[in-house]
């Protein structure tokens, strides 16, 4: 899923770049994870700074990107989603993608 650019002089919104294709994929995650149950769920936004603005911003860029992958999810998966949890990482060594980790590990008891 592609987001649209931001620069730092605008609100650090995420928003996809084809919200049609992002819904497709979105929906083909959260029946895998549905297919998981008990699976803890991760979504990492990883944004790499353009040069230009502060660190706090390129920070909430990630971090909104996150959630608003994890908020898709949820809505798709209804009370099926347990705690989804959303990160937000920037830094030189990132690099502008989404990652969604699956914890296989079976939940404690």
């Amino acid at each position: 899923m592609d987001f649209k650019a931001k620069k730092p002089t605008e609100a650090p919104v995420a928003q996809f770049t084809d919200e049609s294709l992002a819904t497709t994929a979105l929906a083909d995650a959260s029946e895998l994870v549905s297919m998981l149950k008990g699976a803890r769920i991760t979504v990492e936004s990883h944004v790499k700074p353009a040069g230009k603005g502060a660190d706090a911003f390129w920070e909430q860029m990630a971090e909104n990107r996150a959630t608003l992958i994890r908020d898709h999810l949820a809505a798709k998966m209804g009370d099926e989603t347990g705690d989804i949890v959303a990160k937000g990482l920037q830094g030189p060594k990132s690099n502008n993608n989404v990652v969604v980790k699956l914890d296989l590990t079976p939940p404690e008891k």
